[in-house]
């Protein structure tokens, strides 16, 4: 087939692509009408946690009730709450009338399960632990049929390691962004209306999260886990995702029983339920 004839091909192929149904997405008839039923683009489960994740943030700034039950737990009238823009690991701001305010971190959705995402980054922005960098890219990315990775070298990684990651990754590096409380939040079927509201001290949470902190890092499977509570896992993703090879923190506040650890702390016990009228 000479140069001229393929292209001429290539370019219909192209034109027709661009004239497939929208509908159905059939190249064969764009130009009569579509009987097929529409093509739905489903969202993954990811997306949807990450959706409501923003609508309750969202929905802390506006609704009347979370405005009420705030200002009651802290005891003073609220001015505002506000969105604190970009990928900081405080969420809101909430002003008070006496002009003071305090930022929190919320966490939206179920407490079992694998629990919230917490942090993504790449490996090597873990801590400066070479260690953990070569543990964390031998475990979470290797592949099937790769050899297993163990917990070897002259550093062990223990709590210490543990313990910066967990500060790194829950609280950040920037003091003028970092939570003073975290809190939990429902939304309804609708996705538009907070229905359970609660809250716990940054001091407290992290002083139960590190307690509960493994003498030294478990491997298990494709993970990485610190504690009941916390494990490292590749972020995945696909296509979908700008960066599927980065490093999640996930974090269980209810985790599960186990044959090692029957009867885990439950996190989600440190927050204090509060009343939305």
């Amino acid at each position: 087939m000479s140069t001229t004839v393929t292209s001429t091909v290539v370019s219909a192929v192209a034109v027709a692509k661009k004239r497939a149904c929208s509908t159905c997405g059939c190249v064969g008839h764009f130009k009569k009408a579509c009987t097929a039923e529409p093509i739905l683009k489903i969202k993954t489960k990811n997306a949807t946690t990450a959706a409501n994740g923003n609508k309750a943030e969202a929905l802390l700034c506006t609704q009347p009730n979370v405005k009420v039950a705030l200002e009651t737990y802290f005891k003073k009238p609220i001015v505002s709450i506000s969105q604190i823009p970009g990928r900081k690991k405080a969420d809101n701001r909430i002003s008070f009338a006496d002009g003071t305010e305090v930022l929190v971190q919320n966490k939206n959705g179920k407490v079992e399960g694998r629990g919230h995402s917490v942090d993504r980054r790449k490996a090597t922005l873990l801590t400066d632990h070479a260690e953990l960098h070569t543990l964390l890219t031998g475990v979470c990315k290797k592949k099937e049929g790769d050899e297993k990775v163990t917990v070897t070298g002259s550093v062990r990684l223990g709590k210490a390691i543990s313990e910066e990651c967990v500060n790194l990754c829950l609280l950040g590096t920037d003091a003028a962004t970092r939570p003073a409380y975290f809190l939990h939040t429902n939304l309804d079927l609708s996705g538009s209306v907070i229905t359970h509201l609660a809250i716990v001290g940054t001091t407290d949470f992290m002083g139960a999260v590190v307690a509960n902190l493994f003498p030294e890092m478990d491997v298990k499977r494709t993970c990485v886990h610190m504690s009941p509570h916390l494990y490292f896992q590749r972020k995945g993703g696909g296509k979908a995702d700008h960066a599927p090879d980065d490093i999640q923190l996930k974090m269980r506040l209810s985790p599960g029983a186990s044959k090692a650890i029957p009867h885990p702390v439950d996190l989600f016990a440190l927050f204090a339920t509060l009343p939305l009228a």
